[in-house]
């Protein structure tokens, strides 16, 4: 199924995503260059501690920031998508089914005591039938 046209009001940010590319390289070649605060002659000793979440987890801000980076641009450009439809007319008859099924149409019907008990009776009787 293929997606729907995509344009862009402001393309011309778009072209603002080639910043981002940039900006690893820069994060890549900052980070490799740490210098040491303590000098070993051999990190050996050091081999078999384990990493720690944090430090696993230490690009993570830098990679949510060029996420939100890319969002930013690519709603700076601002997508729209079009839709192609027609309205069609037509002549016909509506009908339709209404159902009131409220608390005040569910109430049972009054009886009245001046002998229409017995009017209720009958009719009952005779739709019983």
């Amino acid at each position: 199924m293929p997606g729907p046209d995509v344009s862009f009001a402001n393309p011309e940010f778009l072209y603002l995503l080639a910043l981002i590319p940039l900006l690893i390289i820069w994060y890549i070649r900052y980070h490799r260059r740490g210098i040491a605060h303590i000098q070993f002659s051999t990190l050996h000793t050091f081999a078999g501690i384990p990493r720690s979440a944090r430090e696993r987890a230490r690009h993570l801000p830098f990679v949510v920031r060029l996420i939100v980076l890319a969002c930013l641009i690519v709603g700076f450009a601002r997508p729209q998508t079009a839709s192609t439809g027609e309205n069609v007319y037509t002549e016909g008859i509506d009908i339709a089914l209404v159902l009131d099924i409220s608390g005040s149409m569910l109430a049972e019907d009054p009886i009245f005591r001046s002998g229409s008990s017995a009017r209720a009776a009958r009719r009952r009787a005779a739709l019983s039938r």
